[in-house]
């Protein structure tokens, strides 16, 4: 298991997203989790708080 910090989460979440990947896609998806977690960064989210706003993301959908 990877030991994820701050620092490098939004690398590790990359990881995940395939090669195979168009590269509009990926860049989109990069900018995204950039912006997500710099805003996590500095509200200092909980994880029952970023829990909660995916909860409320997935119900609006």
């Amino acid at each position: 298991m990877r030991n994820v910090t701050r620092e490098i989460i939004t690398e590790t979440f990359m990881g995940y997203i395939g090669e195979e990947t168009d590269p509009r896609s990926r860049e989109n998806t990069k900018l995204l989790a950039s912006h997500l977690h710099a805003f996590a960064k500095e509200t200092r989210l909980t994880h029952e708080e970023w829990q909660k706003g995916l909860e409320i993301l997935r119900n609006t959908g």
